[in-house]
């Protein structure tokens, strides 16, 4: 029995001495953690952020047409299908599109016809822009192209609106203005707070009991 006392003993004084040691890793081990995983949403967020710039300065470039072309045929279109087999059971390792019309314009209901597939292209012609307002081009990322005889289909991936719109094209036209927005509000909003901090700081308490009333 003693010796089991003193055993339990000496387990025990082992014990009190390694904890402190034990916690102080854990901590440490919990605060790189946290540390990493902020790093790693800071330069997520920074990507992000970036992608949006880089969208929005290309996209011209990017869209496959003008955002304000309209095309009445089409009001309403679902987006585009893209296919790798066609009717037939064949693998096409380039994406294609099949021409649609709509068939029911109360509905607003569209079928392909799958008569001849059209490949997906990268670097198309389509309508002219000048890029950041000074090149003069013609160059889409990608489009649908045909042969003389043929009018290729439009490859609307978000689909159309009422007025037949190309909305993808219509959505990259829409963050270049939501990217010159951000940046002079913020702008405006920041200086307006130093102003009215400088204000109530060196114009005495009756001015900075008037700022405060400012939300």
């Amino acid at each position: 029995m003693g010796t089991e006392t003193q055993r339990k003993e000496q387990l025990d004084l082992a014990d009190e001495i390694i904890a402190p040691f034990s916690t102080g890793d854990e901590t440490s081990d919990t605060g790189l953690e946290k540390s990493q995983f902020s790093r790693f949403k800071l330069l997520s967020g920074c990507a992000i952020l970036i992608l949006f710039a880089v969208c929005a300065c290309f996209s011209q470039f990017l869209s496959p047409y003008d955002y304000r072309d309209q095309v009445k045929k089409e009001p309403e279109a679902p987006p585009s299908k893209l296919h790798f087999r066609d009717t037939a059971g064949n693998l096409h390792f380039r994406p294609f599109v099949y021409a649609s019309k709509m068939v029911d314009p109360l509905s607003r209901r569209y079928e392909e016809y799958t008569v001849r597939e059209f490949p997906v292209s990268l670097f198309t012609r389509g309508n002219p822009y000048r890029l950041f307002g000074i090149v003069n081009t013609n160059i889409h990322l990608f489009g649908v192209e045909a042969g003389e005889a043929d009018v290729a289909p439009r490859i609307n991936l978000l689909g159309t609106d009422e007025l037949g719109r190309d909305r993808f094209s219509r959505l990259l036209a829409a963050s270049r203005f939501s990217l010159v927005v951000s940046p002079i509000g913020a702008t405006l909003a920041a200086s307006l707070g130093v102003l009215i901090g400088c204000l109530a700081g060196y114009g005495g308490k009756v001015v900075d009991s008037r700022a405060r009333l400012f939300p």
